[in-house]
């Protein structure tokens, strides 16, 4: 309900002419108390207070709302019937005594006269967001199509991990089997601890000692070289390739939720007269983009540092 929040919008203005039109017309399509209840204060703030009393008294042939009584209480004080204000008020705080309260406790050292407004609930309107997102870009694909492309993505980077179904890794050289997340710093070209310590010693085969670092060497650079490509392409893939599961789906789903909050303002048009989010947008573009850039640092420096 777009035009109950302009009618809010409008009354909040001081504009209670264009609020009243804006209520006339809900009034007419939905039986709803809150409807007849702002339109009663659009009309008090034209000083129509019989018709203000009217309308306030025909939201409570619908639902029986404090803030009907606790309206219809400010019309009677105004109209310096005290009794009557009184019964009024004590029907209010009989209905929802916390409310009433609550708001007293905002407005009574401000403005005591102040007449209680309705609002959306918050289930209202996520209900019509998720509506609108419906008609706007697909139904199903709009409301999960986020957590779809992440799922495909992560997959398939752990698709290229060659120890993602096994911390267990057979050496190419000797054959024993080690754990890799033991030996993640000396894994180098797949051979175990004690078979690169033998490439280093003085005693083996100086060919074949050359031979297995250039090899290693060449492993390690272009690992190095698909980790840093991934980070480009992707905030987060780099970490995930290199081990660092956990903090490289929460890097790459923090990215992807700011830029799709920075986007997500151009997609709904309420046609309302104040401004829209754009200074949500921004912001969201700007924490993605700061979320990249420090992704990418971090990998960086840990693939510099031989840690991925």
């Amino acid at each position: 309900m777009p035009r109950f929040s302009l009618g809010l919008f409008y009354q909040n203005s001081g504009e209670y002419e264009q609020a009243r039109e804006v209520f006339e017309s809900l009034k007419s399509e939905y039986d709803d108390p809150r409807i007849y209840i702002n339109l009663g204060i659009s009309l008090a703030g034209m000083k129509l207070y019989d018709d203000a009393e009217q309308a306030f008294a025909e939201s409570l042939n619908i639902e029986k709302l404090p803030s009907a009584y606790y309206n219809l209480s400010i019309l009677a004080r105004e109209k310096l019937d005290f009794t009557h204000g009184d019964e009024f008020f004590n029907k209010a705080v009989q209905t929802d005594f916390e409310r009433v309260t609550r708001y007293r406790k905002i407005w009574g050292d401000r403005n005591p006269l102040h007449f209680m407004p309705e609002h959306l609930g918050t289930g209202e309107l996520k209900a019509f967001a998720w509506e609108v997102a419906r008609k706007k870009r697909g139904g199903f694909m709009n409301q999960y199509g986020l957590s779809l492309l992440l799922l495909v993505v992560f997959a398939g980077i752990l698709l290229l991990r060659k120890d993602a179904g096994s911390d267990a890794e057979r050496c190419p050289k000797c054959g024993n089997l080690f754990c890799i997340g033991c030996q993640k710093r000396n894994f180098w070209g797949g051979v175990c601890i004690d078979c690169f310590r033998s490439l280093i010693a003085f005693e083996s085969n100086p060919s074949e000692r050359v031979e297995q670092i250039l090899n290693s060497y060449n492993y390690q650079k272009k690992r190095r070289g698909i980790l840093t490509l991934i980070s480009f392409l992707f905030p987060g893939g780099g970490l995930i390739l290199g081990g660092r599961v956990l903090l490289g789906i929460i890097s790459g789903y923090l990215f992807l939720f700011a830029l799709t909050l920075a986007f997500a303002a151009s997609w709904y048009d309420f046609h309302l007269d104040w401004p829209g989010h754009t200074w949500l947008s921004w912001l969201s573009l700007f924490c993605a983009i700061l979320i990249y850039i420090a992704s990418l640092l971090y990998t960086r420096r840990r693939i510099q540092k031989g840690w991925l």
